[in-house]
């Protein structure tokens, strides 16, 4: 067994567990307390993102989902010989589109087409009739 130990050595040990608990007890605080008094500003929403296909260059269609730099440059050299797309189906005949990833990219509304400044698709204020 121990021997018994000193008065001293008991209160260095009672002195020990004291600021031990303190220690913990100033953590615990700022976990539970951090963000309360230390608030994170609110995140800003993201900026509208929309691409025009018949002027953005390559670096900004690699910004679209699921557009990364070669299909960008390959929707540039598309539109260089035939000109901007201005339906789903001269979307999705760019190399390397498909008509899947032209209707996925379209429906995130962030791709122009027409020179009217409404995404593909959009009826806008025109009868759907209409010649466009």
């Amino acid at each position: 067994m121990d021997a018994p130990a000193t008065p001293a050595a008991r209160a260095r040990q009672a002195a020990a567990r004291a600021a031990l608990h303190a220690v913990l007890a100033i953590a615990l605080a700022c976990v539970a307390l951090g963000p309360l008094l230390c608030p994170q500003p609110a995140p800003e929403p993201p900026l509208p993102l929309c691409v025009d296909l018949a002027r953005d260059p390559p670096e900004r269609l690699a910004w679209l989902p699921g557009v990364g730099p070669r299909l960008a440059q390959a929707l540039a050299t598309h539109r260089a010989s035939h000109g901007a797309p201005r339906t789903l189906a001269q979307l999705a005949a760019v190399p390397g589109m498909g008509p899947a990833r032209a209707a996925a990219l379209l429906a995130t509304r962030t791709v122009r087409l027409r020179s009217d400044g409404l995404p593909l698709g959009d009826p806008g204020t025109r009868p759907a009739t209409g010649a466009r």
